[in-house]
C-alpha cells in the first residue's frame, strides 16, 4: 500500500511545479508516484492535447520504464535521469527516491542542463 506524501511535501511540489510550468520552454511537468500516477504537476494551456486514458497510459509507461532500468543499477550504476527527443518536444524523466518527475520541454532547449537542475530542485523537496 502507498503511504500519502505529507501536506507540506505535496504543497511544496506545487509550488515547484508552479515554477516550472512558468518557464517558456516547458510544455509540461509531473511528479508521478510509484504506480504512475500524478500527485503535482500540470499541462500548460497551450500544450498538446491528449485524452486522459492517453496521457495514463503514457505516465504509466515512463514509470515503468524508469523502474525496469533500476535493474540494472548493480551492473551500470544508478540511472540519473532519461532523456527522450521526439519531432514535437523533448521528454526528461529524473527518478527521485521513489517518485518520476517528467518534463516536457521544447526541442532547442538543453535538455541535459535542465536534467541537472530537476535533479538538484526536486532532489531537495523529497531529501
Amino acid at each position: 500500500m502507498l503511504s500519502l506524501l505529507p501536506a507540506q511535501i505535496t504543497e511544496t511540489l506545487d509550488k515547484e511545479c508552479a515554477k516550472w510550468l512558468k518557464r517558456s520552454n516547458v510544455i509540461f511537468i509531473r511528479v508521478l508516484n510509484p504506480l504512475g500516477r500524478p500527485v503535482s504537476g500540470g499541462f500548460k494551456d497551450k500544450a498538446p492535447k491528449m485524452s486522459k486514458e492517453r496521457e495514463k497510459t503514457l505516465f504509466s509507461q515512463l514509470r515503468l520504464d524508469s523502474t525496469m532500468r533500476k535493474e540494472f543499477n548493480e551492473y551500470l550504476g544508478e540511472l540519473d535521469y532519461t532523456i527522450a527527443k521526439r519531432k514535437k518536444m523533448t521528454v526528461i524523466s529524473v527518478p527521485i527516491t521513489d517518485y518520476l518527475v517528467v518534463v516536457a520541454v521544447k526541442n532547442e532547449e538543453n535538455a541535459k542542463k535542465l536534467a541537472e537542475k530537476l535533479i538538484i530542485k526536486f532532489g531537495k523537496i523529497f531529501a
